[in-house]
């Protein structure tokens, strides 16, 4: 596969994406109190950093901000709550280090959680919350809109506070933040739609506070968030600063645009992959979805084929289920030699901490 000029995948992209992971410490993981998921997350995450093998391929990083989570109650199969069990819907951290591409840059990576696979409310708000209906705008432009879910999303993140009160803009405003600094935002899956998006708000105060510092995002496997007037602003603030990377066989970019959508259900349906499909009634259902739910959104990927956007295709696991498939091109396919890649090592190292 080709590299382009704007988005190589560097040592800088793979230590953002170890970060990024580190913030799915809470993935599956139940506590009787709030305070008890928190505490986990900041342990494990602290314990990752400090690990020989992830030390010596990411370098030193230190925890500035958070670990920061949103809880819920942990409710059964028919949405009822489950009395003293809480979950993590979404976490956050912002860890401090030296950029890997550049020895006299100071890199603040604000690392995002992706959707945690026992959220309720992950699955149902920020992930499906997508009908035009739904849809909210994005203030500082006319006519631009994300999705329901995706503004649900953001918004959390942003209020999320550290133990000193200070959310995410309030702790970057008391920073010593110069064109000698980046900020960047980073996630995958829910976390890749939703980084991009708090990377937006980030430059919008920016912006309007005339701070010289350098705002990125590194998204991987995320959805599309937000219209076509959304992604044309989106687009114009980034420029050359964003790094997303999509896996072609991956399901979850698919989403919502809708030249892609529908090629959901036959993307594994090749030699290769053992002829996988989905469904004729998912097939319709989703038929369904574009042509009623979905009408007149224009969900648009941000630099959808442009070179801001690098593009691999994962190679087959060849997996008895189209779902087992579709969760291996989301997760594992990523690292491998066409993408982000560390070495077994490191991967298993980091996927301790995941509970992989």
């Amino acid at each position: 596969m080709k590299n382009n000029d704007l988005n190589p995948l560097t040592k800088k992209h793979q230590v953002i994406s170890i970060l990024s992971a580190l913030s799915n410490c809470n993935q599956n993981i139940h506590k009787s109190t709030e305070k008890e998921l928190q505490d986990y997350l900041c342990d494990q995450v602290t314990s990752a950093l400090n690990n020989e093998t992830i030390k010596a391929y990411i370098g030193n990083w230190d925890i500035v901000w958070g670990p920061c989570t949103k809880n819920s109650k942990q409710r059964d199969k028919n949405l009822k709550v489950i009395p003293n069990e809480f979950i993590t819907d979404n976490a956050m951290f912002v860890a401090k280090g030296q950029d890997p591409d550049d020895e006299n840059k100071t890199l603040y990576v604000i690392s995002i959680s992706g959707t945690n696979l026992i959220s309720k409310f992950g699955w149902l708000d920020e992930d499906f919350k997508v009908e035009t209906k739904f849809m909210r705008s994005w203030k500082t432009i006319p006519n631009a809109k994300i999705a329901g879910g995706s503004y649900d999303g953001v918004k959390i993140l942003k209020n999320l506070k550290n133990d000193k009160n200070q959310n995410i803009i309030s702790f970057l405003s008391q920073l010593p933040l110069d064109q000698n600094a980046e900020v960047t935002t980073c996630g995958h899956s829910l976390a890749g739609t939703l980084s991009p998006l708090l990377a937006l708000k980030i430059i919008e105060w920016k912006e309007k506070e005339h701070k010289s510092f350098l705002v990125s995002t590194y998204p991987s496997a995320g959805a599309s968030s937000g219209n076509k007037a959304f992604v044309e602003y989106a687009e114009s603030k980034f420029g050359n600063h964003y790094h997303s990377v999509i896996n072609n066989y991956d399901i979850v970019p698919h989403a919502w645009n809708s030249k892609t959508l529908l090629q959901i259900p036959d993307i594994y349906n090749t030699a290769p992959f053992g002829f996988l499909t989905l469904s004729e009634k998912v097939k319709k259902a989703l038929e369904y979805s574009e042509n009623n739910c979905l009408k007149n959104s224009e969900y648009t990927r941000i630099f959808d084929g442009k070179p801001q956007e690098y593009r691999f295709y994962g190679d087959p696991e060849v997996a008895t289920t189209f779902i087992l498939e579709a969760g291996f091109q989301h997760i594992d396919a990523y690292n491998s030699p066409k993408a982000f890649h560390y070495d077994d090592g490191v991967a298993n190292a980091v996927n301790v901490y995941l509970g992989h």
